[in-house]
């Protein structure tokens, strides 16, 4: 039986985005002379991990290729570009974009599409087209109580990872649903755990919309790709964009966490999940959902990291730090985040 610890909206808070994103996009005339241009640089490369590919203002390291794509990422670790050779993969767009955490939870996920458009493609682009997403609600939330009996839904395909100290036994993530479609449930500060460098980001994140990080935290993600988009007409990016907060409710309806327990075998048995309450958390984030941003990175910081453009990632990460502690400053929150990110100061900042 789930532990009802919360029964009403009372404490609950959420911080609702777009986690990962993916878009192609149309080039004009100017691409294969860039192509051309891109791969000799390419074949002159060292083939160091040092080694950067420098495309107008912003250094690139080239990550290799694959599928007919050649994949740089920006020097700031933002998002990463497929530039796709000009005799393959005829039947898709010529560069493919892909949004990365760290850049999403800096700038903010409009800063971060403008800071792709700001790069050496705003020349060549000209419509951007969504390819996959994931939509998250953050949520001070423990939904390791739940099991996939638990939802209410026409998916059929689900599976969970469980986490065993000693003799307990404690569900880290739920899957529900596979190929264009899927939902997937975590605990977000377990995660974090495996990273001092993305614990220190999301925490900042986590301390700007008011969470007390010493509650649980979970990540409530729907993972959806190109074949889901097309159902609801939605092709380009900015479609996408202005969908998002119907598109996470919509998704919420169809796969619904319910108090299934408290109905009868027989109502179960004879298909009447659908009768049993909604879980409070779950409708509060059904309610509330609305894309937030971060706070953004400071623009003066963010300015002189471009003209000194760090090499080594300990100066990236010190960066990182200096960024975040910036923020918090300003934000009246520096004790917390100092409680809670105290091996990264000492590893890297300067």
């Amino acid at each position: 039986m789930p532990n009802e610890h919360i029964n009403s909206n009372n404490g609950l808070k959420i911080a609702c985005g777009i986690d990962t994103l993916y878009y192609f996009i149309e080039t004009n005339y100017e691409y294969l002379e860039f192509y051309d241009e891109l791969n000799e640089k390419l074949t002159q490369i060292d083939w160091m991990p040092s080694g950067l590919v420098q495309m107008g203002d912003l250094g690139f390291y080239y990550l290799g290729d694959a599928k007919g794509f050649s994949y740089l990422s920006d020097i700031n670790g933002f998002f990463r570009v497929g530039f796709k050779h000009k005799d393959k993969q005829k039947n898709l767009h010529n560069i493919l974009i892909q949004l990365e955490n760290s850049g999403i939870y800096t700038l903010g996920i409009r800063g971060c599409i403008d800071y792709v458009n700001a790069s050496v493609l705003g020349r060549l682009t000209a419509g951007r087209h969504i390819t996959r997403a994931d939509i998250n609600c953050f949520i001070n939330y423990d939904f390791s109580q739940f099991s996939p009996n638990d939802f209410v839904t026409k998916k059929r395909k689900w599976r969970i990872i469980s986490d065993e100290h000693g003799s307990t036994r404690r569900t880290e993530t739920i899957y529900i649903g596979a190929g264009a479609l899927r939902l997937r449930i975590y605990d977000k500060k377990l995660e974090l755990k495996r990273s001092d460098e993305k614990q220190t980001r999301m925490y900042g994140y986590f301390l700007h919309h008011g969470f007390d990080l010493h509650e649980p935290i979970s990540n409530v993600e729907f993972q959806i790709k190109r074949e889901e988009f097309i159902k609801y007409d939605i092709k380009t990016l900015d479609d996408f964009l202005s969908s998002v907060d119907s598109l996470f409710k919509r998704f919420c309806e169809d796969i619904s966490l319910r108090y299934v327990y408290r109905l009868t075998d027989s109502e179960i048995a004879n298909g009447h999940k659908n009768r049993a309450k909604i879980v409070e958390a779950w409708q509060y984030m059904q309610d509330n959902f609305k894309i937030s941003e971060f706070h953004g990175a400071d623009r003066e910081l963010i300015q002189r990291r471009k003209e000194n453009e760090p090499k080594r990632a300990e100066d990236i990460l010190g960066y990182k730090f200096e960024e975040l502690e910036s923020w918090a400053i300003k934000n009246s929150v520096l004790k917390k985040f100092k409680e809670f990110a105290p091996n990264f100061e000492t590893k890297f900042a300067k």
